[in-house]
């Protein structure tokens, strides 16, 4: 009987022990997607350096797929009634406002279309690039500049904890 009652009491330990939370834990996925974050479709326009942080600017934009799109665009006057958006999708950017962010060393940079297979013939997906890369590429005046390409960003607050290229056909 009494050991009985220990391996209960021990299994009842163990499985409450199991459902506490650490808060070491959830700093360690700095990444994880929660309802307080935010997802921004934009167009990256600047990163500065500012600190030990770095200070985006950006200009939202609205991805629109779909029926979205084809009503978008009728709104727009690029559609008539019962014509669809060139590979179904459409980017409006009725406001061109340009907002400030910021992030740090820890932001997770994700590209789509940065580099190409040629075993596979795919793009490499969700290719992880540094902080230099992605300046870089916003910047350069050779080859395939990003300054006026989609990204896809996960914010909390005013701070960017993802940028994903957003890949477009």
């Amino acid at each position: 009987m009494y050991s009985q009652k220990l391996t209960v009491t021990f299994l009842l330990l163990l499985i409450l022990s199991g459902c506490s939370s650490n808060k070491k834990d959830d700093q360690s996925k700095p990444y994880s997607i929660n309802p307080q974050n935010d997802t921004i479709f934009c167009f990256i326009k600047q990163i500065q350096k500012n600190g030990n942080m770095y200070e985006v600017e950006l200009d939202r934009i609205d991805f629109l797929h779909a029926e979205e799109a084809q009503k978008a665009m009728i709104e727009d006057g690029l559609l008539e009634p019962g014509e669809w958006p060139l590979n179904d999708y459409y980017i409006r950017n009725k406001e061109h406002l340009i907002e400030k962010f910021r992030f740090d060393e820890s932001v997770l940079i994700l590209m789509q279309t940065y580099s190409f297979n040629e075993e596979t013939e795919e793009f490499n997906w969700n290719q992880k690039i540094s902080i230099d890369e992605l300046i870089n590429i916003l910047t350069r005046t050779d080859g395939v500049n990003y300054i006026n390409h989609p990204f896809n960003l996960i914010v909390n607050e005013d701070k960017i904890i993802q940028i994903k290229e957003q890949y477009i056909p």
